[in-house]
């Protein structure tokens, strides 16, 4: 099968604590296993401090108006002074066959939705879901396709297939 020329975007989307990251990792893990370049997108909905006052980068977003980069022998972190999408984050993948973003619940790609408990059931109205994963698949399948959690295989062979349409 062929893998795209741009990077094709899975979102793994659910409530706090519902196995995202860890099927995430997994998921990425095993793809990269079998040479797929696998970019990935952390949405944190709280604010949170990288830096620490007083340092020398600190200093830098003090006086900036736009992004602030540090750059080091074996990595680049830019922050910028907004919120970004997916999208505005997109085109620093290329190269890459898929990137794979946790959360951003309203964003309009393909998603995987993690349901487990009855509060889930209200992320079935999300646009563009392509499969449920779930703990307990039999409880969900009646809204469509739902893989076990913890079958990282099949939920790579699902991924596969959407992406090499």
């Amino acid at each position: 099968m062929s893998k795209p020329a741009t990077p094709f975007v899975i979102q793994i989307v659910g409530y706090s604590g519902s196995g995202k990251t860890t099927l995430l990792t997994g998921v990425a893990r095993l793809l990269t296993k079998r040479g797929w370049k696998v970019g990935t997108v952390k949405h944190h909905p709280k604010e949170w401090e990288w830096d620490q006052p007083g340092k020398d980068t600190w200093k830098h977003r003090q006086v900036s108006t736009g992004p602030v980069a540090i750059v080091s022998r074996d990595r680049t972190v830019i922050e910028w002074p907004y919120s970004a999408s997916p999208e505005d984050l997109l085109p620093f993948y290329q190269g890459a066959d898929l990137v794979l973003v946790e959360g951003f619940k309203r964003a309009h790609h393909h998603k995987l939705v993690m349901v487990h408990q009855e509060e889930d059931r209200e992320l079935l109205n999300l646009p563009h879901i392509i499969a449920l994963v779930s703990s307990d698949p039999q409880q969900w399948c009646q809204w469509g396709r739902c893989l076990h959690w913890d079958d990282v295989e099949s939920v790579v062979e699902m991924i596969t297939e959407a992406v090499c349409k």
